[in-house]
């Protein structure tokens, strides 16, 4: 099973997460909070495989915290 890293990061209080990642090349996500953006991110990735019905572990990490 392909495992998808998907690296986040709280930009500052103001302008909330983003969201990113080095597996899958050309695209990001932004929301207001984790949550959010943890929940874009997912689709995104999803979006971004082939839909041949394999499985994929997208995982997550905080990889900075700006305030």
């Amino acid at each position: 099973m392909p495992t998808i890293r998907v690296l986040h990061c709280n930009t500052s209080a103001d302008e909330g997460w983003t969201a990113d990642s080095p597996d899958l090349k050309g695209w990001s996500v932004a929301g207001a909070s984790y949550a959010e953006t943890r929940t874009r991110a997912e689709e995104a990735v999803r979006e971004q495989l082939p839909d041949d019905g394999a499985e994929v572990e997208i995982t997550h990490h905080i990889a900075c915290m700006r305030r």
